[in-house]
């Protein structure tokens, strides 16, 4: 073979060794404003807001504190942060030299009709006993130089796993948040509506009760007084259905919080409920960077 073919065979050794280039991320052309930003309102806020700074509601950010402590979802997001932390500490010692010991024991028996028996050879007379008892003891210290950036690759790739569910668990909060204020305002229209249909129920009886004294002083139909049943009966009908749904409403937002099916209690006025003045139609591009999704 010669000294040529030695030299292929090198180059393409090292060639196999190599590692990939790290990740550098692209420049990307982006117009400054978007397509008919005059004509529209956009905040110019690029802060981020607390979630208590912007649903002011006692309750709400009462129910979102159980949310975010007993969810299910959120334990299962928390551990992930601490199985890959437990991973990026692990990583981290690779780079120290790896000590190893161990010790083994063990116990041979011979029998007087083995071929060391055969030839005459008894082994109780020879040492005293029958059985050949051995010990080992072991010792090794080993340590990995990074040539190929294999222990540095790793460390890398235990740190993006760590800050993924980080990010994953930021995702996971704004979606519970968003989902227990949609529950909630939900629940506050179905009570609310609950309420007036039986104000208007209760209005209902007393017209029926009404039209049937008139009735009977000559001075109303009998199908007026039928009219009057059928609208009480209708608005009657509607309550159940209100009722149901407000139930299930309550169920989604009890398995939002962990806990079992309770009712969940609403403040009595809703006088407080205050919505914004003006709605924005979109926020700035650099906001997109602090979506954890993106990150």
């Amino acid at each position: 073979m010669t000294k040529i073919t030695y030299y292929i065979l090198i180059l393409a050794v090292f060639s196999g060794c190599q590692i990939g280039k790290d990740y550098v991320r692209p420049t990307l052309a982006m117009s400054k404003e978007f397509r008919g930003n005059n004509a529209l309102q956009q905040s110019k806020d690029s802060t981020l807001l607390p979630w208590k700074s912007f649903f002011t509601d006692p309750a709400l950010q009462n129910i979102i504190d159980n949310v975010l402590q007993h969810n299910y979802d959120m334990k299962i997001a928390l551990n992930s942060i601490q199985i890959n932390e437990e991973y990026l500490k692990e990583s981290k010692a690779t780079w120290l030299p790896s000590v190893s010991a161990g010790i083994g024991t063990s116990r041979n028996y011979y029998s007087d009709n083995s071929l060391n028996g055969i030839n005459g050879f008894n082994l109780s007379n020879t040492i005293g006993t029958k059985r050949v008892e051995d010990y080992t003891l072991n010792a090794g210290l080993s340590w990995e130089i990074d040539i190929w950036g294999k222990v540095k690759n790793q460390k890398k790739a235990a740190l993006n796993e760590w800050l993924q569910s980080l990010e994953s668990r930021k995702v996971l909060q704004t979606r519970l948040i968003a989902s227990a204020a949609s529950s909630y305002y939900t629940l506050l229209m179905l009570d609310e509506q609950l309420a007036i249909t039986r104000k208007n129920l209760a209005l209902s009886d007393n017209t029926v009760k009404l039209i049937r004294v008139q009735f009977e002083n000559g001075e109303a139909t009998a199908l007026a007084v039928q009219q009057a049943e059928v609208q009480y009966r209708s608005t009657q009908a509607i309550i159940p259905d209100l009722e149901q749904e407000k139930f299930i409403q309550e169920n989604a937002l009890n398995v939002l919080m962990g806990n079992q099916p309770d009712p969940i209690v609403l403040p009595e006025s809703k006088a407080n409920f205050t919505a914004p003045e003006q709605l924005t139609s979109g926020v700035p591009a650099s906001l997109m960077s602090n979506r954890p999704d993106v990150r």
